[in-house]
């Protein structure tokens, strides 16, 4: 593969993978549980547990 569709394919993995976190977030499973699954840092889970309890009042 060329050195472009490579970097989609990361990008398309890495927008899967963000939106498994979320959907872990959204049902309230352990931060490490996700850590474990996610492979992401405990520090970005909570930069997106943040984000997103913000978004989600502004739906109400």
């Amino acid at each position: 593969m060329c050195n472009l569709s490579d970097g989609i394919e990361m990008r398309g993995i890495e927008k899967g993978k963000t939106e498994m976190v979320l959907e872990m977030l959204r049902a309230k499973q352990p931060l490490e549980l996700i850590v474990q699954f996610s492979k992401f840092s405990k520090e970005k889970l909570q930069k997106s547990e943040n984000k997103m309890g913000f978004l989600l009042q502004s739906d109400k």
